[in-house]
């Protein structure tokens, strides 16, 4: 044991010690953030050393948290923002181009063809029609060449010979691949201006799929200003450089005329800017422009640097007719191997021709919202509009030049689908109440497994507290955010952590009592407990898997986190416990394994019992499904689209309920009382509401608009009630109609993704009907939890969703351990019918199933009443779906084998690796009638069932 136990050591040691070492400025963070609250004015004499003690406060916050995990705007508050590519403008841009490339190459054409090209009624398609129908066939050749290129769909070419007049729309997969193109090229200049509001870690993702881009800007409270100043259109120019007389560089020239100086934004953050020295002059009709250069420093290392232009005042040209630009390569080129190009329409290649012939052998900058990001050298006259810019561009380099030229350019505009807002207050109060809820069920699973295990028990909780700093420490180290969800991801992981424990645990209890010496009994205890362990964490993992396919914010932090917690369930117990248990043997030549025993040498019948079970489980899945079919799920924002905010009204008492005036104002501004949901929020000291309020639609529009909802209900609604200063929001959380469906629809898949994920594992690992009635029970405790929240009037939002997941791998994980216990006596007790088989699997897993759903429901109804409101519909779903997932494990799953093994005439336990029982055995264990013995029938066992006569 010694020799296989120290590599155990020294890993457990390596990563305990990286452990620290990467979450310590975490540590410090939520240290300052627990122990130091903000000044308060009340506490100071004058109001500057109120707003200094403020200054110095948010400073060193600031400090401690660039350095520590980034924290989601659930927990720091903040704004969250989902934009996506407007498709029906992007289609009529691009439509619109394709008329004009129409029109040219027809009138251009050896004998012109005169011809009308205009948009279809609904902006969709193409209509053609010519003046002349003898000109068809010319017209058709001019068409293939679009079709075949990509770019058109196909047409009715023979109607349009014979009429003249067809409609053609755009090929579907280039107008996919623009706006493809359109989306990636929108992200840098969104990118760049969320840099310029100045916060802490803001958050810039692409989601190519959807065409969308994600931003988090921590520390905002206006949505709306975040978005007219993300969204505004790119403004791409082009300006020409001042040339000093004496012939200094440009460069050199703007470093003489301006300084970097420290000062504030408007967060009051400290920031360096560049300011014109004081007594210099810029030339006379130019300006100071900021941009961009490399360096090249030692080593050959070239980096990005800040610096200022001085350009003409007057914009050369503007990039409104930019074309397209892109990346190119010329291997034979020495100098500038790679390149970008660029290309104008007609009008622009005019303006372009007529400014490289005037300033030939200038240099001319290009810049996008008045940030310059290349200062190129005009080497020749362009004529054509389509040119080049050379230069010692690497490759990334030349992609984020074509890039900026190409934002100029985007064939659609951004619309927000979907906003959230979060106050710095209810943040500050979420990570409070999550840590809380976090502490008291690590305490109480301490206090448990010290009780139950002994010694034994201790060492899985040291184990346990490696786990979750394994899960902090993976979260840094990737980078990841963690949200108000990951703490409750956390807080799971501290039950099912548990699991692995008692697994491994119990083993050793039955090795001892089978006679066997502690020292091998740690042994044996880890090596039999390996795979059952390995089997139920991989398929929790592949539901969280399959959970990060969301991409949502909330939902992703909850996946992430409880990956990386599965990932540490494995590490810590089945290396970490065996190495400490190793130590501990070897220091003290003894291991305590506790005294107290549940459901010990229970002799239940579980399968003589399922037609009971399988007939109340019928009969809930009849009420539930009753109760979706005719009542419906009540879906919340996240899938129907809506606006759900949180908000605080200040003059009005904790202890008075306001709910009926905040209904009667929603009903002023056309809220009805059946579509709004006005709900009161327990928190002492504040008089708080969560209200949920379908989209409302503006006049003379046919659609709901977010903004328009959000400023009905906020300012005409429940200001004009309670008045200006009355109303405080602490959140707002808003998602299009669009942006809803596409969740529903995505959440349907992710659940049957899950499902086949785990069939397919199931049946590599175990055989074919282990998976089938795995599923079965999936689908039984999916039906029957969804049944009962819908009774229970709770909606159905992404946070629920997620624990309908976690709860597909948390019911298979209990289902896991029994069918490794039915194969594994299938091998060991020779002889034995099949119904004895699976009832002593179901009786010896009693006590490790009571421990570990125990305890996860011990954690879920902390993480209820003490981890804040918006971890409580996930916990809930998790209570009750641990119930019933636990009772399927038992009465669904493992009868279902027994009767499939009935139904194969005992093939199975042969597949199993069962050793034949005796002709009575198998005729009791499948119910089969045979003739009495003779006196010369053979007493030998067999292989082979006896002839049937009939069933029992």
């Amino acid at each position: 044991m010694q020799r296989e136990s120290n590599w155990r050591n020294w890993t457990t040691l390596i990563v305990t010690l990286l452990c620290f070492l990467f979450m310590s400025p975490t540590l410090r963070y939520v240290t300052f953030v627990f122990n130091e609250q903000p000044p308060v004015e009340a506490d100071y004499s004058t109001k500057e050393e109120f707003e200094e003690k403020t200054k110095a406060y948010e400073d060193k916050r600031a400090a401690l948290q660039r350095k520590s995990i980034k924290l989601g705007l659930d927990l720091i508050g903040g704004v969250d923002v989902l934009l996506q590519i407007d498709e029906d403008q992007a289609r009529t841009r691009l439509l619109e181009k394709m008329k004009d490339d129409l029109l040219y190459r027809m009138r251009n054409d050896v004998n012109p063809i005169s011809a009308v090209v205009d948009l279809t009624p609904d902006k969709r398609e193409l209509s053609v029609s010519l003046r002349e129908p003898r000109d068809a066939r010319r017209a058709s050749v001019i068409l293939n060449r679009y079709v075949e290129g990509g770019t058109l769909s196909e047409f009715d070419q023979a109607g349009f010979e014979r009429t003249g007049k067809t409609e053609i729309a755009l090929a579907e997969p280039m107008l996919r691949r623009e706006l493809s193109d359109a989306i990636a090229n929108a992200e840098k200049t969104i990118r760049n201006r969320v840099d310029e509001f100045g916060v802490t870690q803001p958050s810039v993702s692409l989601q190519p799929e959807t065409f969308s881009i994600r931003v988090q800007v921590p520390g905002e409270k206006d949505p709306e200003y975040v978005i007219s100043q993300i969204i505004k259109p790119a403004q791409l120019a082009f300006y020409m450089l001042y040339e000093d007389p004496d012939g200094m560089s440009n460069e050199s020239l703007a470093d003489q005329l301006y300084e970097k100086v420290e000062t504030e934004d408007r967060f009051g953050k400290t920031v360096e800017v560049f300011r014109l020295r004081e007594g210099s002059q810029l030339p006379q009709g130019c300006i100071g422009m900021e941009g961009v250069d490399t360096d090249t420093g030692p080593g050959g290392q070239v980096t990005s640097v800040d610096r200022m232009y001085i350009v003409k005042r007057q914009v050369a040209m503007d990039g409104s007719n930019l074309r397209n630009a892109g990346v190119r390569t010329n291997p034979a080129s020495l100098d500038s191997p790679i390149y970008v190009s660029f290309e104008f329409n007609a009008e622009g290649a005019r303006a372009l021709r007529k400014l490289t012939k005037e300033n030939q052998g200038k240099r001319m900058a290009v810049a996008l919202d008045k940030k310059i990001y290349s200062a190129p050298v005009i080497e020749e006259v362009i004529p054509d509009g389509a040119g080049i810019i050379r230069g010692s561009f690497s490759y990334d380099e030349a992609n984020d030049l074509a890039l900026v030229l190409k934002a100029g350019a985007l064939p659609a505009d951004l619309k927000p689908v979907e906003k959230r807002a979060v106050g710095a207050t209810l943040g500050a109060t979420s990570i409070r109440e999550s840590v809380r809820a976090l502490g008291i069920a690590s305490a109480c699973i301490t206090v448990f497994m010290i009780l139950y295990y002994g010694t034994a028990g201790l060492i899985s909780i040291v184990a346990l507290v490696l786990n979750m700093l394994l899960i902090v420490a993976c979260l840094d180290l990737f980078n990841a955010t963690l949200t108000l969800s990951g703490i409750g991801g956390m807080i799971l992981t501290i039950g099912m952590a548990v699991d692995a424990n008692v697994l491994i645990y119990e083993r050793m209890r039955e090795e001892l009592a089978r006679g066997r010496e502690l020292r091998a009994a740690i042994r044996a205890g880890f090596r039999r407990a390996f795979s059952v362990i390995f089997d139920s964490n991989l398929t929790t993992l592949l539901a969280a898997f399959v959970l990060l396919q969301f991409g949502e914010g909330t939902v992703k932090g909850f996946a992430l986190t409880m990956v990386f917690g599965l990932i540490a369930n494995l590490f810590t117990g089945l290396t970490v416990t065996y190495a400490i248990c190793s130590l501990w043997f070897r220091w003290r030549g003894k291991l305590s394994l506790g005294f107290l025993r549940f459901f010990q040498n229970t002799k239940w019948d579980f399968i003589g019992m399922r037609y009971v079970s399988w007939s109340a489980s019928g009969l809930a899945i009849l009420i539930s499904l009753s109760v979706l079919l005719f009542r419906g799920p009540q879906y919340a924002v996240d899938f129907e689209g809506g606006v759900l905010t949180e908000v605080r009204l200040n003059n009005v008492a904790s202890s008075d309920d306001r709910s009926n005036e905040i209904r009667d104002a929603l009903r002023a501004v056309g809220v009805s009382g059946e579509q709004s949901r006005v709900q009161k929020i327990s928190r002492e000291g504040f008089s708080d509401y969560l209200l949920r309020i379908p989209l409302l639609t503006p006049e003379g529009q046919t659609e709901g608009d977010v903004s328009y909802t959000e400023e009905r209900v906020t300012n005409d609604g429940l200001r004009g009630v309670f008045g200006q200063e009355g109303v405080t929001v602490l959140s707002t959380s808003s998602v299009g109609t669009e942006v809803g469906q596409t969740f529903r629809e995505i959440a349907i898949l992710v659940i049957i993704g899950a499902s086949i994920c785990i069939l397919a594992y199931l049946w590599f690992r175990f055989e074919l009907v282990f998976g089938i009635a795995a599923v079965i029970a999936l689908v039984h405790d999916i039906t029957i939890v969804t049944g009962l929240i819908t009774i229970l009037n709770l909606q159905i939002s992404l946070d629920v969703v997620s624990a309908l997941l976690i709860l597909l791998g948390f019911s298979v994980n209990d289902t896991i351990v029994i069918f490794d216990r039915i194969r594994e006596n299938s091998h060991m007790m020779f002889g034995k019918p099949f119904k004895q088989i699976c009832n002593d699997a179901m009786n010896v897993s009693l006590s490790r199933t009571v421990i570990t759903s125990g305890t996860v429901l011990v954690v879920m109804t902390i993480m209820y009443f003490f981890g804040g409101r918006s971890l409580q519909p996930f916990a809930l779903v998790m209570i009750i779906g641990g119930v019933v997932g636990t009772y399927s494990s038992d009465f669904i799953a493992a009868p279902f084998v027994f009767w499939w093994n009935q139904r194969q005439h005992g093939r199975l336990v042969e597949q199993l690796g069962r050793k034949p029982a005796t002709p009575k055995a198998v005729e009791e264990e499948m119910g089969i009638e045979t003739a009495p013995a003779t006196a010369s029938a053979s007493t030998s066992t067999s292989s082979q069932a006896p002839r049937r006569r009939g069933r029992r």
